[in-house]
């Protein structure tokens, strides 16, 4: 059975370069990993192009085996500093965006983008990703176990130094944060003439940003307590 950080291991060169986009999944309690070459990301608009029919298929595939599978990269979601990342630190921000489920295999192929490919092709390369019709490799306590560690406290020690620098940076990134809230939630507005949404998961990463945005204005007011 391999571990979060053999897989972490694997791709490790891929996530360090900061351009590579790899999928994490899970077969049975065995974590798999793999680079998925030929992705051009739009983040605006969420929307991505694989040229490469070979990588589209493995894509489907994977999220055959687990329906929680996620593709992520170093620049557009959090996996550390590329520069002091090692198999430890990636192993944990592997596993934390697995937990996440922002960075969905499903997500992703929802909203996919092949400009050689007629909409009738797309869709069929959608509907061989339905999530109803795929078995689940998790058990039914899975869940709960997650949630559980997500509520689990961590100790952390910093230098004075690294404490300002810290809590100025949570206070300099706030407008950040809640123009990407505002962004998405723009989008979210956008329908299409049957009044479905025309961004299928802007209402849910505004609702991610929200979240970000009210736990951190929660832990503020106890990092800024711990200057006094």
């Amino acid at each position: 059975m391999a571990s979060i950080r053999n897989a972490a291991q694997w791709v490790l060169d891929d996530c360090r370069d900061g351009i590579g986009w790899v999928a994490i999944w899970k077969e049975g309690r065995s974590w798999e990993s793999e680079r998925i070459y030929g992705v051009d990301f739009d983040a605006p608009t969420y929307t991505a192009t694989i040229d490469d029919a070979d990588e589209l298929e493995r894509l489907q595939a994977i999220l055959a085996i687990d329906p929680h599978a996620i593709i992520v990269n170093s620049y557009y979601h959090n996996l550390g500093d590329t520069e002091c990342m090692t198999r430890d630190t990636l192993a944990d921000a592997l596993r934390w965006q697995y937990e996440l489920q922002n960075a969905t295999v499903a997500n992703f192929l929802e909203n996919i983008v092949q400009d050689a490919q007629e909409p009738a092709d797309h869709e069929e390369q959608i509907a061989a990703a339905d999530l109803g019709n795929m078995p689940k490799n998790d058990e039914e306590d899975e869940d709960e176990r997650v949630a559980a560690w997500g509520r689990q406290e961590r100790s952390v020690t910093l230098t004075n130094d690294q404490w300002n620098r810290l809590v100025c940076y949570l206070h300099m990134s706030t407008k950040y944060r809640e123009g990407e809230r505002d962004a998405w939630q723009e989008l979210a507005q956008e329908k299409n003439p049957d009044g479905t949404p025309v961004f299928k998961n802007a209402a849910k990463n505004a609702a991610y940003w929200q979240e970000a945005i009210d736990d951190l204005a929660a832990m503020l007011p106890k990092l800024d307590g711990l200057g006094a």
